[in-house]
This record gives C-alpha cells, sequence and structure tokens, in this order.
C-alpha cells in the first residue's frame, strides 16, 4: 500500500512539473515571440500649412536629428531581417535599419503635385550585414528573410510617436506630447527617455 502512494504522489508530482514547465515554455515562447523595441521617437513642429519640422530621435546612439517635412503624414522606411521562429526561442532578435524618412499627403492630387521629400537616414555602410546574412543563407541557416518595414501616420503636432520593432515589422504608437511648462512658477520638463 505505500509502494502504491509513493508512486501514485511521485506520478502526480511528475504530472504538476511537466504541466508547469509546459506554461512557463508557453509563457517564454509568447514573450520571445511578440517582444517590442523602441528603435526612435517623432515629434513635429508646424512651420506652415503641410510644412513641419521633424525631430527625430533614434533608439541606437540617443542622437536627435532634424528633418523639413511636407505632407499631412509622415512615413518611415526601414530595412528588416527576421530570424527564423526557433532562432527566436534562442534570443536571436529582428534586426532593424531605418532607411529613409518622407512626408505625404492624404491627397493622390496633392502628392502628385506637391513638394515632398525622401531623407535618408543612414548612410551606405562599408560592410553591410543584411546583404551579406541574405546572400550566405542556406538550409540550416537561423535567417528567415530580409524585407522592407513602414509605418506612416497623420502628422499631429500634439502627439509624440514611438517606432518600435516587434519580431515581424514596425510599429507605432502615439502618445500626447508633454511640452515643457510652469507649475506655480516653476519650470517642469518631463523626460521620458532613457537616453
Amino acid at each position: 500500500m505505500r509502494i502504491k502512494k509513493k508512486v501514485t504522489l511521485s506520478a502526480l508530482a511528475l504530472v504538476v512539473v511537466v504541466l508547469g514547465l509546459s506554461a512557463g515554455s508557453g509563457f517564454f515562447t509568447y514573450s520571445r515571440l511578440a517582444n517590442e523595441e523602441p528603435v526612435a521617437w517623432l515629434i513635429f513642429d508646424k512651420l506652415s500649412p503641410q510644412y513641419f519640422q521633424l525631430t527625430l530621435k533614434s533608439a541606437s546612439n540617443c542622437e536627435s536629428k532634424q528633418y523639413a517635412v511636407y505632407g499631412d503624414q509622415w512615413r518611415v522606411d526601414a530595412r528588416f531581417l527576421k530570424w527564423k521562429s526557433w532562432a527566436n526561442l534562442l534570443g536571436f532578435d529582428a534586426l532593424v535599419r531605418l532607411e529613409r524618412v518622407s512626408g505625404r499627403y492624404t491627397s493622390l492630387e496633392e502628392q502628385n503635385t506637391k513638394k515632398h521629400l525622401s531623407i535618408a537616414l543612414v548612410d551606405k555602410p562599408w560592410l553591410d550585414l543584411l546583404t551579406y546574412a541574405s546572400e550566405h543563407a542556406g538550409f540550416i541557416s537561423p535567417l528567415d528573410t530580409i524585407f522592407g518595414s513602414s509605418v506612416y501616420q497623420t502628422i499631429d503636432t500634439s502627439l509624440l510617436y514611438s517606432i518600435s520593432r516587434t519580431q515581424s515589422g514596425l510599429i507605432v504608437r502615439q502618445s500626447q506630447r508633454e511640452n515643457a511648462r510652469f507649475v506655480d512658477g516653476t519650470l517642469v520638463i518631463n523626460i521620458r527617455s532613457s537616453c
């Protein structure tokens, strides 16, 4: 009888451990595949109708740069390297290189007739690891694909736009822009970035 109880308790403990590991691995898998990382923040100041000054802060070097943008919307284009799912689970995160920022008009007629600019965000690297990786991808390579990814939104000077890299492309989130202000005679400046 005692042996049966020990076997039953051991079996029950084993089942609990297996279920716990399964649940834990499920959470780990979800966490790895749903991973996001900020790559840039954007704010706009209106200079005249359909003409804005963009301040773009890169997460890679915490550097802010300013650009002229024409239109009603902004767009950021990037080159994206996606790993296979098993590589994600081993800790490989997708790689992104922001390549271009531009303005857009909501009207196609305006897009085709009004002034617009596209600005390069990166110089051509002397060693292009993304191209090298795609040229040397083999059967057992962890590389899934290299592709272009873009995000765009309507320009609103009251918003802060945050661009993040996911494991499969870019996403953009927006929040209220917090400008410097005086509170009871004291200048208050909110700093939200780790840069």
